[in-house]
C-alpha cells in the first residue's frame, strides 16, 4: 500500500520508472521535465499530467483522471 500524496517532480534529466503494480495515482500532480517511463507499468494511472519533458509509454497506457496541466512534451510508445 502506498500512501504517498503529494505532488511529484520529475526534474530535467532525471528518470521516474514505474514497474509492476509501482504507481503515482494518489498524486496531486505529476510534473514532467525529465522521463516518466510507464512500460512495465501494469496499470498506471495519475491525476493530473504537466511539464514538457517525455512520457515513456511502451505498448502500455496511461490513465489521467484529471486532465487540468497543460503538458507541452513527448508521449511515445506504441499506445501514443
Amino acid at each position: 500500500m502506498n500512501d504517498y500524496t503529494g505532488a511529484t517532480t520529475i526534474a530535467n534529466g532525471a528518470t521516474l520508472a514505474l514497474s509492476g503494480q509501482g504507481r503515482v495515482n494518489q498524486s496531486s500532480d505529476v510534473q514532467v521535465d525529465g522521463t516518466f517511463d510507464v512500460s512495465n507499468a501494469s496499470s498506471a494511472q495519475i491525476n493530473n499530467l504537466s511539464g514538457h519533458g517525455n512520457v515513456a509509454l511502451g505498448s502500455n497506457y496511461l490513465q489521467i483522471n484529471n486532465a487540468a496541466g497543460t503538458f507541452s512534451g513527448v508521449i511515445s510508445g506504441m499506445a501514443a
